[in-house]
């Protein structure tokens, strides 16, 4: 996983927008802003948190004027087909204010806004979060 200083996502606009839709492609992205491997588990297959190839088929929705939003993060920094409050207080330092704690399956799961595990239940981070560092992730990397 490559580090990076580009922005999160771009939009791959048509040459003309025919259909009155937005496609989403949120979990496509392979790459990691710079200083998640500081905090990244070593060794984890991050590619099993994504959704690949999906991004393969923006030309043909170009093709037929949808345009797409499209993540470059990979899944494993931040989850932006979340809400934004599915955060599991189990991965952070410190009380996670209740507004931002929803408990919903997923996040029990280790999928809410920052998952927790990788598959075969391998820790996403090696260590616990500071909230400023999900803050930082939720203001960089969740909203487009």
């Amino acid at each position: 996983m490559a580090a990076c200083s580009q922005s999160p996502y771009f939009i791959a606009w048509p040459a003309e927008w025919r259909v009155p839709l937005m496609l989403s492609v949120p979990h496509s992205g392979t790459l990691a802003p710079d200083g998640f491997s500081d905090v990244a588990y070593p060794g984890v297959e991050y590619d099993n948190l994504e959704d690949p190839f999906l991004d393969r088929l923006l030309p043909d929705m170009s093709a037929i004027g949808i345009p797409a939003l499209v993540s470059r993060y990979t899944r494993a920094y931040v989850d932006p087909n979340r809400s934004p409050q599915e955060w599991d207080p189990a991965m952070f330092r410190g009380r996670v204010p209740v507004s931002l704690t929803q408990n919903s399956a997923r996040m029990r799961a280790g999928l809410g806004t920052f998952p927790r595990y990788a598959r075969p239940h391998r820790p996403v981070n090696r260590r616990k979060l500071s909230l400023d560092q999900g803050l930082e992730r939720l203001a960089f990397g969740h909203r487009p």
